[in-house]
């Protein structure tokens, strides 16, 4: 983590309280770690340029829409389809935003001086793995593809399920 590792404050903890080593996320990692690498480098500056993306594909499908309007154009349903498929991928970088975004300002707010309830802590925590738990269902119903491999696995997994709650039936009545 390019030197971020808080050894001291760790360190600190064990000489302090020799019996039980306490070890919370924040003595290990500190927060300029999490404020600057993470949020400014990993999160703010890709959430940025992937707005910018969005923006340029938007604006180019659009402007295909509208000269595939014209009589002998390219097929407008294609496009059509390609804006549909935009707007579900973009669904998923609104919902990063609203998973990350909280917490990493509540992070900033605690580095430059100010406090943060532990509470609201939590619940920025709690919305980071929120976001990364319904991306998976966002995938399913937006993308015809993966919704289909979805429920082929979810298929596969409740024939091997009921095959095994099968097998220890008989297996058990057997015994009996």
């Amino acid at each position: 983590m390019f030197g971020w590792y808080n050894r001291q404050t760790l360190a600190k903890m064990v000489v302090e309280n020799f019996t039980t080593i306490v070890c919370t996320f924040v003595s290990v990692i500190p927060m300029t770690y999490l404020v600057y690498f993470q949020f400014f480098g990993r999160t703010l500056l890709p959430l940025l340029v992937m707005c910018a993306l969005y923006a340029h594909v938007f604006r180019s499908i659009s402007k295909r829409l509208q000269r595939s309007q014209a009589p002998g154009a390219e097929p407008h349903a294609y496009y059509a389809k390609e804006r549909k498929l935009a707007k579900s991928l973009l669904l998923v970088l609104v919902l990063f935003a609203v998973g990350w975004l909280p917490l990493s300002v509540m992070n900033c707010v605690t580095i430059f001086g100010g406090d943060v309830p532990l509470v609201t802590i939590y619940i920025g925590i709690l919305l980071t793995h929120a976001n990364s738990a319904v991306n998976p269902v966002v995938y399913a119903f937006k993308v015809p593809k993966i919704r289909s491999a979805y429920l082929r696995a979810w298929r596969k997994c409740a024939l091997c399920w009921q095959h095994g709650v099968s097998q220890r039936t008989e297996s058990k009545s057997i015994e009996d």
